[in-house]
């Protein structure tokens, strides 16, 4: 094959390429995606606000990049793509925010937001002192870690301050006795692809909670295992590694039951 014949198709593969792309653009505009079913989040779409004004501001500028990204062709093709190359090949640690340590998915987080800590402590500030500071018995509470906590204890990456939180809900609600369930707890006790833990891995919270509250005689033991395969938790579609999912496990008996 002649040079000439490898120039025109080589040409004619890119003006192909190139007239795809735009076919693909143009039906992504005229069909945009509202939400993100892997994401779990709304995408964005086209501006609809685009002035004089919204230009220089940047905002109508700002507003495009984000669809353009939101709305880009194959997207969920080249997240996937972007993910198994930075964790699989480059061999970092985190992809997005999101951390893979033993199969367990789960978002890095720094310390926790002041405000929105005082905000949510200062709630139940106002359910103790509205419904329960006059109710009479004994009142409990505890922190339930994300598990994040255990990516920092056990593999060393940033994680909120828990044991501040800890120590601040204690303060702040010292007619609640804290009841500490964090050494009871694993990372094996939480699904692999979503933030909450697995029902049938609680024996040892659930007997720190009953010697807490002085009911371990009425521990039975006595329920029965159901499992669902397929689960794909909140982390499934937002690492975009397409891992493995997992089972979903609930407990039940005759009382549930009921």
């Amino acid at each position: 094959m002649s040079n000439k014949i490898k120039n025109i198709v080589v040409t004619a593969l890119f003006v192909a390429f190139i007239a795809a792309f735009v076919g693909m653009c143009c039906f992504r505009y005229f069909n945009p995606v509202e939400t993100s079913e892997s994401e779990r989040r709304p995408l964005a779409q086209f501006p609809t606000e685009i002035t004089w004004e919204t230009i220089l501001n940047k905002k109508a500028i700002d507003a495009f990049e984000d669809y353009v990204v939101d709305q880009f062709p194959l997207r969920e093709f080249f997240r996937s793509l972007k993910a198994n190359f930075v964790l699989n090949v480059l061999g970092l640690n985190e992809n997005n925010g999101l951390a893979v340590e033993d199969g367990y998915i789960a978002k890095i987080e720094g310390d926790f937001n002041p405000e929105l800590l005082d905000y949510s402590i200062g709630r139940l500030e106002h359910i103790y002192n509205k419904y329960l500071a006059n109710n009479g018995g004994d009142k409990f509470i505890t922190v339930v870690p994300d598990k994040n906590y255990f990516l920092g204890e056990s593999y060393g990456y940033p994680a909120p301050d828990y044991d501040a939180l800890a120590a601040l809900v204690q303060e702040r609600l010292p007619g609640m006795t804290y009841v500490d369930i964090f050494g009871a707890l694993t990372l094996e006790d939480y699904y692999r692809t979503d933030t909450h833990w697995s029902q049938d891995k609680l024996d040892e919270v659930v007997k720190v909670l009953a010697e807490a509250l002085g009911i371990t005689d009425r521990l039975s033991g006595q329920f029965e295992k159901h499992e669902l395969e397929g689960f794909k938790g909140v982390y499934y579609g937002q690492s975009a590694l397409n891992p493995k999912p997992d089972t979903l496990a609930y407990l039940t008996n005759e009382i549930l039951d009921a």
